[in-house]
């Protein structure tokens, strides 16, 4: 139905060009789409919104981790969130220079990017998910490590084994592994 609107549509003009930009191109439309996620319900005063009336996806998708267990965030969100330091007093020492670079907003906990305001900290299965969304999604291109690294940050998210992770992943996927370019 939309392919036989569009070519109606398409007719009507003396003359089409398309134009293919690339995401990391289209700085605006990232901007628009950031700023729609951030906004609070009743503060859209921009951005035209739809009220959907019924689910736009069939499938939920579920993180199954353990709520409660934060991994590598437990000692910054029990510094950031109540004071509480290790004993040892050099541990304690790098608890706080660590934490400086993190904040905790709502019941989540963000670090200070170099290029970026703020970005989400994900705990072990939420990487795993962020990446293999990124690698194998939608959109994905079965990218490399690095540029899937990027990908990770561009999008708003961290954990301490990002770049190490990214690397294992594509090692493991056998599409790259298979198809990618040999090295010399």
């Amino acid at each position: 139905m939309v392919e036989q609107l569009t070519t109606q549509r398409i007719s009507s003009f003396d003359e089409l060009k398309m134009h293919h930009v690339p995401r990391e191109q289209n700085a605006r439309a990232d901007l628009l789409s950031k700023l729609a996620s951030i906004k609070r319900p009743g503060q859209h005063r921009t951005i035209i919104q739809e009220t959907l009336h019924s689910p736009s996806l069939d499938d939920k998708v579920v993180c199954t981790g353990d709520s409660k267990e934060q991994g590598w965030t437990t000692g910054i969100w029990n510094y950031l969130k109540a004071g509480v330091l290790p004993e040892d007093k050099d541990e304690a020492r790098k608890m706080r220079v660590k934490s400086a670079k993190f904040v905790i907003v709502g019941d989540e906990l963000f670090k200070h990017g170099i290029s970026t305001p703020l970005l989400k900290c994900l705990t072990t299965p939420q990487a795993a998910y962020v990446i293999e969304e990124i690698h194998r999604g939608i959109c994905g291109m079965h990218s490399g490590a690095r540029s899937m690294a990027a990908r990770v940050l561009q999008a708003g998210y961290y954990w301490p084994t990002l770049k190490s992770d990214c690397q294992a992943y594509v090692q493991k996927c056998k599409e790259c592994q298979q198809f990618g370019n040999t090295r010399r």
